[in-house]
């Protein structure tokens, strides 16, 4: 059978339905009620879909399995889902099940013998993966593999998350200077204060937008390359895709790591970085690099170039070694 041998289950949790930190109460009922069967653009939904995608392509069958009634109304993929049950329905025991950290207690669920955390975000409070039944662990950063080092002792794989270069790339033409943008879904809050306390002499001469949760790729990739500065406000991030798809982009980059993001987020050389949730450490970056072109055009150019460290063909090779070293022991077990 070869690579159909050990088919991929990769869990996609349901929507979060509860209001979230700094979301507005008309955002946060807009998405319950309007919005609630359709799951919001993340980092970690997509690199998923880029999993099963390639995995495919290579020749396995992997499978995005969608805990709930739900849809995915952003990434543009190309392996069709299906439902919980009909994966409960269908699993082997040489099959392999990869589940969100963010849902550990579903594993019990599963007869597959090799069940895999897949870890896309900082913990603090982990739970005991090996007494849940899981067998391995799949980091997507560099911070959370040395993290569940000192928390797990399961064996561990790196699959470091990349971005399409091709599509992520700047496009000068219609770059406008001083658009500063920030995401509405990333501790918004701390980017209104941020812009509240800016110098009214530069605050006059920017424009600076909140962007919500809507944008597929395509729309999202204009929104980066259009814009001039780009404000990261996420903390704790285990990796952190917005501030590495907006320097590909072009965006001069200013604001937090959250932990995950200072892979390629290196202060004063491709971002001007400021400890988590420092108001006025943030102000002092963001006035620095609006009155300072050729400090801003250093930190642009600089942010380009490292984002071609993490393209998806990095990531595609990664996940190959992973998938056959995976089967391998599949098959020995």
């Amino acid at each position: 059978m070869g690579r159909l041998a050990h088919r991929f289950f990769y869990i996609i949790p349901p929507p979060y339905i509860f209001r979230k930190a700094g979301e507005s109460r008309l955002r946060y009922y807009f998405r319950k009620y309007l919005k609630r069967r359709v799951l919001p653009p993340t980092g970690g939904v997509k690199i998923i879909l880029q999993h099963c995608d390639f995995l495919n392509k290579q020749g396995y069958q992997a499978f995005p399995v969608h805990a709930g009634n739900f849809t995915v109304g952003y990434h543009e993929h190309a392996t069709p889902h299906i439902t919980l049950k009909q994966a409960l329905k269908i699993m082997r025991e040489e099959d392999i099940v990869i589940i969100p950290e963010m849902m550990p207690y579903v594993v019990s669920q599963f007869k597959c013998k090799t069940r895999i955390s897949l870890v896309q975000q900082r913990l603090g409070n982990p739970p005991d993966f090996q007494a849940l039944g899981y067998t391995h662990i799949l980091c997507i950063s560099d911070l959370l593999l040395q993290e569940t080092t000192h928390y797990s002792a399961l064996p561990k794989f790196l699959v470091m998350n990349g971005i399409d270069l091709s599509a992520f790339k700047p496009d000068p033409a219609i770059r406008e200077v001083n658009r500063v943008i920030f995401l509405n879904f990333k501790n918004a809050d701390l980017a209104n204060r941020v812009v509240g306390k800016l110098n009214p002499e530069i605050k006059n001469r920017v424009n600076i937008l909140g962007l919500d949760a809507v944008y597929k790729q395509h729309e999202l990739i204009e929104q980066f390359q259009r814009t001039d500065v780009f404000m990261a406000t996420a903390f704790p991030e285990g990796f952190s895709l917005p501030p590495l798809e907006a320097m590909a982009c072009g965006c001069a980059v200013v604001g937090c790591t959250g932990g995950g993001a200072g892979q390629y987020m290196h202060d004063n050389k491709t971002a001007l970085v400021v400890p988590d949730g420092d108001v006025d450490q943030f102000v002092k970056a963001l006035e620095a690099i609006l009155t300072d072109n050729a400090l801003k055009e250093r930190i642009r150019e600089a942010g380009i170039q490292e984002a071609k460290n993490y393209s998806v063909d990095r990531m595609e090779r990664e996940l190959l070694v992973f998938a056959e070293k995976i089967c391998a022991e599949a098959s020995s077990s």
